[in-house]
């Protein structure tokens, strides 16, 4: 019987192959659509959920208060924290983390590979994170200063499928002398997994450290540098435990507090909220938006709502020329439920071939999916078994609903009324298709709309004034070495590429127009007194203000002669900041940066150094022969 069931449908797909191919070719369009967008989904909400305690790992965070107002909210905290707070019972272990510089070079023998990240790691951070450690022992690899543990990538391209453990490299970063030093390779990391939201390339031993700036750093309260994890008991509740914290604060940092009139509160934040829901100074990598990502899973659920709801509407319409059919049938003794099952296989196999197309579909369009988000997409890495199990039931509740409600309706026709060419009048369906083509064009209507508001959004983001100029300029990127002279010598390189005809300016900086900039300073006096807020630094050539055509308000630009001077130029956030609402106010204002005194000598124009979303940063720009 299911064989004969199966030929109807065959010939009945054959008989009307436009209207078949259109059926089909809908339904796969929308499902390669949601599978796509969810796939997107899935990677996003896996992020750092593959730490075997992520529901137990929780970044300490930091909120700065001054005179009752949040200057401050930080990702970095003092290194004295970690230790400070495992005195609670609730603390299992903590692990710390700095970013020692944004890039290095890593030498072995001939061979070498620049490597972006390079972070300080201490013992425990194993102990934290479940990465996988292909060679080296957990326990000890990031124990003793100057060893380092590298991923599989690095330790291919350095030592070429040979065992690197024990091995000598040259690391050469900035923030450690400046000069290439020797590590010892006692681990090799797996690769980092693209749904982390921590990426070094490098792990160095975090007493390292100690032995540039010695011991005392361990416990100091005055160095918000340090990326600070704990992991707790099972059963211990986060907001208990966060509220302890503040005692333990005022114990250990309740002179400086006062002396600065601060107030620093440490909140816990979790691992698996970081990617999607934290926005805070100083993240580890840029994070993404929850918001966006839960409305495209919401998008993709309404494209293949829509795709099923044109099927139904496609599918009672061709009901209409089938009516004698099943009156015959019916008139021959078919039974309702043989019709139903009859009209519910053929819809079951047009999902099938739909199902299978959208496949197809898949697998070609998943490469350029990957390119245009950046992401290696795997079904099988960053599944999310709630996500999936919900989209599975979902679509076979659309399966069943849209093969059982035609089924229905084509069941029920009255042999007598249809071998007379009498359809009948059924209201209640006309009512409920009807319901279903105005609600498919309204939601059509909605999404049309949400894209151009979202395309008009983009057009305004790219013509909106930035504050500096960027046409036709490129940007060369430094080499990740630092000791062979390339910093020392930039008015050199400057020259070299000015003489060129085709170049008009040259201007270099520590961190271009569209980057973070990550050096910053929070305890800035003004005059002698303290200044509320954190400032951003950012080390500049001479001619940086004059190559980016941004105006100067107030004063003047850099003098060659003044390099490392202690001369300071500011944006106009930076001004305000300090109190001052005229640029001509805050020339000549004497600046006390760590115990160094300078005086601003310009004011500039405010500029987006960062995407327009962020607000932008108080900073100060220094004239550093250095870039």
């Amino acid at each position: 019987m299911l064989r004969h069931y199966l030929k109807i449908a065959y010939r009945n797909l054959s008989r009307n192959k436009v209207f078949s191919l259109i059926n089909i070719l809908g339904l796969a369009i929308g499902m390669a659509s949601s599978l796509l967008i969810l796939q997107y989904v899935s990677h996003e909400l896996s992020y750092d959920d593959f730490h075997a305690h992520a529901g137990d790992t929780y970044r300490i965070t930091l909120d700065i208060y001054k005179n009752g107002e949040r200057e401050v909210q930080s990702a970095k905290v003092t290194p004295a924290v970690g230790s400070s707070f495992q005195e609670f019972s609730e603390v299992e272990t903590f692990t710390r983390m700095v970013i020692l510089g944004p890039d290095a070079v890593l030498t072995y023998e001939d061979r070498y590979k620049g490597e972006a990240g390079i972070y300080l790691a201490d013992s425990a951070f194993f102990d934290v994170f479940s990465y996988n450690l292909l060679q080296g022992n957990e326990s000890s690899a990031l124990n003793e200063p100057f060893c380092v543990v590298i991923t599989e990538s690095t330790a291919q391209a350095l030592f070429k499928g040979n065992n690197p453990i024990g091995k000598d490299i040259l690391i050469n970063t900035a923030n450690l002398d400046d000069t290439s030093l020797t590590f010892k390779v006692t681990g090799v990391l797996k690769d980092f997994p693209e749904n982390s939201h921590l990426q070094p390339g490098v792990l160095i031993s975090y007493s390292t450290l100690y032995e540039f700036f010695g011991n005392e750093l361990a416990d100091s309260w005055n160095w918000n540098e340090t990326y600070t994890y704990i992991r707790i008991n099972s059963n211990a509740d986060p907001k208990a435990l966060e509220a302890k914290f503040p005692e333990v604060v005022q114990r250990f940092n309740q002179a400086q507090m006062e002396e600065q009139q601060m107030d620093w509160q440490y909140n816990l934040q979790p691992l698996t909220d970081i990617h999607l829901h934290s926005n805070l100074q100083h993240e580890a990598s840029v994070n993404g938006n929850g918001f966006y990502v839960y409305f495209l899973a919401v998008v993709g659920i309404i494209i293949l709502l829509i795709a099923y709801i044109n099927f139904v509407n496609l599918l009672t319409v061709k009901a209409l020329t089938r009516a004698k059919e099943v009156g015959i049938r019916k008139v021959s003794g078919a039974y309702q439920g043989q019709l139903i099952f009859q009209f519910f296989l053929e819809s079951l196999l047009v999902n099938v071939m739909a199902l299978l197309l959208a496949i197809c579909i898949l697998y070609l369009g998943t490469p350029y999916f990957s390119h245009l988000f950046d992401v290696e997409f795997s079904w099988f890495n960053n599944l999310q078994p709630a996500l999936w199990v919900g989209l599975g039931g979902f679509i076979l509740l659309l399966v069943f609903g849209s093969g059982f409600y035609p089924a229905l309706i084509l069941s029920r026709y009255k042999p007598a009324k249809v071998l007379k060419g009498n359809m009948g009048g059924d209201r209640s369906g006309a009512t409920f298709r009807k319901t279903l083509v105005a609600g498919q064009f309204a939601i059509a209507l909605m999404l049309i709309a949400f894209t151009l508001a979202a395309g008009l959004q983009i057009r305004y983001m790219q013509q909106q004034p930035l504050g500096f100029n960027p046409e036709q300029v490129v940007v060369i990127k430094g080499p990740k070495s630092h000791d062979y002279g390339y910093g020392n010598n930039f008015s050199a390189f400057q020259n070299k590429l000015s003489s060129f005809t085709q170049v008009k300016s040259v201007s270099g900086s520590i961190v271009v127009p569209g980057q973070g900039i990550y050096h910053y300073n929070d305890n800035i006096l003004l005059n002698g007194q303290e200044t509320s807020g954190v400032f951003s630094l950012n080390y500049v050539a001479q001619n940086y203000f004059a190559h980016f055509n941004i105006p100067l308000l107030s004063g003047r630009m850099f003098r060659e002669e003044e390099v490392r001077q202690r001369k300071w130029m500011i944006n106009e956030t930076a001004m305000r900041m300090l109190g001052f609402d005229d640029p001509e106010d805050a020339l000549l204002q004497k600046i006390n940066r760590n115990g160094q005194e300078g005086e601003i000598i310009g004011v500039v124009q405010d500029f987006h150094h960062q995407s327009l979303k962020e607000s932008i940063s108080p900073t100060f720009f220094y004239f550093s022969g250095r870039v």
